[in-house]
């Protein structure tokens, strides 16, 4: 079955699955799968899609044997591959100052945050400017977010590890169709980064807008460019299309 808005497909294999564990973690990965016009609820075939996702994982990732695939799949499942662009340590400090009563945290509030986190740690100045930067930037995409109902009124990013929840999805297909991963082991990944977003996030709204913004954090650059288009719409799309894995699956 094949349903499309634009360019974005949401295409699912009859055989499924459609329900489950590994359903669940296919959906998580649906972001990419609809961007790319491939079946959400798959893996990748070894045959047809041999050429692409070999050429995929070497020049996007540089991975051209089963170790390297393991490795790169067990970073992204880790959440590994967002914690190097700062934003988990930007996002738990604000975290704390809403458990601390905050309400609302603006830029000054969080810049000291930052700074009383960074000095006994003796964190250079020039990266903790960096964080600042990176929490300026953050309620910037938040406040557009809000305006495209990305995100609820009041409602905030807490991580941004989604986005590579998500990818470890799409590198479990890749490495299928590569020929670089056992199919087994590929749906263990594909589960467990189900099993790790639902340990993070309470709904597909906060799962996605976690996608969304670790994307643009690492893309984007403040450009509200495509980067920031393509994912809007795929979250649009994924919470109203009939098909959509996001409407028959339940997130918790």
């Amino acid at each position: 079955m094949v349903c499309c808005h634009n360019d974005d497909k949401l295409i699912t294999s009859p055989r499924g699955p459609f329900y489950g564990p590994l359903a669940y973690g296919f959906a998580c990965g649906a972001h990419l799968a609809v961007h790319n016009n491939v079946m959400w609820n798959a893996l990748g075939d070894p045959v047809a899609d041999y050429e692409n996702y070999t050429s995929v994982l070497k020049q996007s990732w540089e991975i051209t044997t089963p170790e390297q695939w393991r490795e790169a799949v067990d970073h992204l499942l880790s959440g590994e591959n967002t914690a190097s662009d700062g934003s988990h340590i930007v996002l738990g400090l604000r975290a704390q100052l809403f458990r601390q009563g905050v309400r609302r945290v603006d830029l000054p509030t969080w810049r000291d945050a930052i700074v009383h986190w960074a000095h006994p740690r003796q964190v250079p100045v020039e990266v903790a400017g960096e964080l600042i930067n990176l929490a300026g930037a953050v309620l910037r995409y938040e406040a557009r977010f809000r305006a495209d109902r990305l995100l609820p009124p009041e409602g905030t990013v807490h991580s941004t590890v989604a986005y590579d929840f998500g990818r470890a999805v799409n590198m479990a297909r890749w490495g299928v169709g590569a020929r670089l991963a056992d199919p087994k082991h590929a749906e263990w990944c594909v589960v467990r980064a189900g099993s790790r977003a639902r340990d993070t996030y309470a709904s597909w709204q906060e799962y996605s807008a976690g996608y969304v913004l670790g994307r643009v954090i690492r893309f984007d650059d403040e450009q509200f460019s495509t980067w920031y288009d393509h994912a809007l719409r795929g979250h649009r799309f994924l919470l109203s299309e009939p098909g959509s894995p996001w409407l028959h699956l339940s997130f918790r």
